[in-house]
């Protein structure tokens, strides 16, 4: 059981995306992100993963087939994933799919007024709190702010924040937060830019 906690990789659950969408939806839906966020099937361009329902499986072990196919679709239902068919043999009909981050936006909080902006100090120590989570209350909803990093730093910059903190084992976005605040402000000091 151990090496089960220690070696396999985890995935991410936000809670507040969690009660908009669905658990597994956000389960699902974090998931294909992390996949194209890979930029290894860009088309028309946007970035695409392919999977069979059984190869999704695979990643999701815990849920059958059709419990992933009903996710899948209640997704694409909602506007949140893109499908198409980009194989290259016609009788190859594996879905591609790609995250729609314009309809993920409309959960979005509004930016809150300066006299509600984080308090924490971007010279403060990174918090090692794995148990804080995401609400209403947070300032900004994740993917309304993960969008705003990957603008401000690049989308590279943002996933090695997730791949620093997936090695720790932390996978609050309070964390992950401070270490891109804590890179905005290093390269805004030095005058430099991510891209």
């Amino acid at each position: 059981m151990t090496k089960l906690i220690e070696h396999e990789r985890p995935l991410l659950i936000l809670p507040e995306l969690a009660a908009d969408i669905g658990l597994k939806e956000a389960v699902v839906l974090q998931q294909i992100y992390y996949w194209t966020s890979k930029n290894k099937h860009v088309i028309d361009g946007k970035s695409w993963v392919y999977n069979t329902y059984e190869d999704w499986q695979k990643q999701f072990p815990f849920w059958s087939v059709a419990t992933i196919t009903r996710t899948l679709k209640s997704l694409e239902k909602q506007g949140l994933i893109q499908t198409g068919c980009f194989n290259t043999m016609a009788f190859d009909q594996t879905k591609w799919y790609a995250v729609c981050l314009d309809a993920i936006s409309q959960f979005a909080r509004a930016e809150p007024s300066d006299s509600r902006m984080d308090p924490v100090k971007l010279n403060s120590p990174i918090p090692e709190n794995n148990q804080q989570k995401i609400t209403t209350a947070d300032s900004f909803s994740f993917w309304g702010e993960r969008a705003r990093f990957e603008e401000r730093l690049g989308r590279k910059k943002v996933e090695e924040a997730f791949l620093i903190a997936g090695e720790k084992g932390i996978t609050s976005w309070s964390y992950i937060r401070k270490i891109l605040l804590n890179w905005e402000e290093e390269y805004r000091s030095k005058g430099s830019h991510w891209h």
